[in-house]
């Protein structure tokens, strides 16, 4: 359900910057944000005004309800307390293993238009890679989502960062479309199934006690790899003329990064005890 619900923001990325590039090339990019602006303000309010707290607001019971009995839906959540979990190794390692995806991801997603057009390719055909990757993303958190509901988030996630590793180590030797779109495939996928993943694995290491909270933090330090991948990789451009070695460098930490996630075990039990 989150991978589905989540792939909205892929279905965005694989419509809007084929969208931009042609409102730019018809006015230019002031107008064009204040087009996309407009056309966001809009739809997500609209949006909002369906959203409801929860299902007795639309005379509906919650999932299960009618399958269990009523003593049991107030069961107290366990888990840990934020205060608990920093202090677990477990905590720190999924930390940084979603900083070094945000660092990737973002890398990605700035770079990729300008590092497709410097290989000769025209900027509306480069602007089709970050649509695919968008495309493959929607995919890719309904596959691993679905994935994850089987096999665990764990696994789920280590397949993910291997994923994400070979994609970019691809892209460093890619030149023709097709190796181009073949990359998009690889990372939207996987790009997709860490984003799914986020909220399931929290909750599978910490539990449900402060769900929440915990997500923020852990995707505190996906934000911030968000933030450094970007002028990252351009500095590197700026320095060597390439986009390779910002390319190589993801590789390399999402690498280690599937090693982190291999030490990740659970902080609780499952009856929901450190």
């Amino acid at each position: 359900m989150i991978g589905i619900v989540l792939s909205g923001v892929g279905v965005g990325t694989m419509i809007i910057p084929p969208l931009a590039t042609h409102l730019i090339s018809t006015y230019d990019w002031r107008i064009s944000y204040i087009i996309l602006g407009s056309i966001a303000l809009v739809l997500v309010i609209s949006a909002a005004q369906f959203l409801k707290r929860d299902p007795g607001r639309v005379g509906q019971l919650p999932y299960g309800a009618d399958e269990v009995k009523t003593e049991n839906l107030n069961l107290e959540a366990v888990g840990l307390s934020l205060q608990q979990a920093v202090r677990t190794r477990q905590f720190w390692l999924l930390w940084i293993t979603f900083l070094f995806a945000g660092f990737c991801i973002q890398a990605v997603v700035v770079h990729i238009v300008p590092h497709v057009t410097e290989m000769g390719v025209s900027a509306a055909a480069a602007a089709t890679i970050l649509a695919a990757i968008g495309g493959f993303n929607t995919a890719g958190r309904i596959i691993m989502g679905s994935a994850a509901d089987k096999i665990g988030s764990k696994p789920t996630l280590i397949v993910s960062a291997i994923l994400m590793s070979v994609a970019l180590s691809w892209l460093v030797g890619a030149r023709e479309m097709w190796m181009f779109y073949s990359f998009a495939l690889i990372f939207g996928i996987s790009f997709g199934g860490f984003l799914a993943l986020l909220s399931p694995v929290v909750v599978e290491m910490f539990g449900l006690r402060e769900q929440g909270v915990l997500l923020g933090a852990v995707h505190f330090g996906m934000a911030i790899g968000e933030a450094i991948g970007p002028v990252a990789a351009g500095g590197l451009f700026d320095v060597t003329g390439s986009y390779n070695s910002a390319f190589l460098i993801g590789a390399s930490i999402i690498a280690i990064g599937f090693i982190l996630i291999l030490l990740v075990k659970p902080a609780i039990s499952q009856g929901g005890e450190k």
